[in-house]
């Protein structure tokens, strides 16, 4: 965790923790059911000017069995609270562009992979930034503002037939909530350029219909992990 997200997440607990709710006493004593209602908050990001404070909200639905991650906005001062997401599919990892013009999340909408989505930081819709065909596990913006890092694990193997056996060859076979470690797909970084996206402030360069779209630009690094 860098030093900015360490300063947020102080700041948010000591927001929550100074509202009237939760420093009245509580007389109700704590049933099983009630760990349902639990409230968890995360991923803090205090924005550029230092103004306002990004954060997950987590709640839990215990009848469908699912936990639901929405994107809320607060004053450094706890005064004024914006929810800026609220979907089925949920989002995560909010990050403010360097420039302060833009929040970004990642979610997984209508079925597709995990993505990055873009939000003008004035309002209006998220736009579906990326279109990535391997697994996102985390981006970050460059200082400018005008790309951004991705960190993507390779595509699974559409060849794996089911129910063939899979092979590990490495002496660590199995780990915690992981399970066995068949998984050997490799992680590459690549650099996205907003620059070359439709963004809430602007119109993109857009392809001629019938024409192909861009080649995937090489990784910029490759792990050997």
């Amino acid at each position: 965790m860098n030093t900015r997200s360490f300063i947020g997440l102080v700041l948010l607990i000591s927001l929550f923790a100074s509202t009237p709710q939760l420093a009245q006493e509580q007389t109700k004593k704590l049933t099983p059911g009630d760990i349902y209602k639990l409230k968890t908050v995360g991923n803090p990001e205090i924005s550029p000017e230092g103004h306002w404070l990004l954060y997950t909200l987590t709640t839990t639905d215990s009848a469908k069995d699912n936990r639901n991650s929405d994107i809320w906005m607060t004053s450094w001062d706890g005064t004024n609270s914006v929810q800026l997401t609220n979907t089925p599919e949920g989002e995560n990892n909010p990050k403010w562009s360097p420039d302060g013009k833009f929040i970004s999340f990642t979610a997984s909408r209508n079925g597709g992979k995990n993505q990055i989505f873009l939000l003008n930081r004035l309002g209006g819709e998220a736009i579906k930034l990326t279109d990535i065909k391997g697994e996102l596990s985390d981006y970050d913006w460059s200082p400018d503002s005008k790309k951004i890092l991705l960190t993507v694990k390779d595509p699974l193997d559409s060849t794996q037939k089911a129910g063939q056996p899979f092979v590990i060859d490495r002496y660590q076979f199995k780990q915690d909530v992981a399970g066995y470690r068949y998984d050997d797909r490799k992680s590459h970084l690549y650099l996205f350029d907003v620059n070359e996206k439709d963004t809430p402030d602007k119109p993109g360069p857009r392809k001629r219909p019938g024409t192909p779209g861009p080649k995937p630009p090489p990784p910029a690094y490759r792990t050997t992990r």
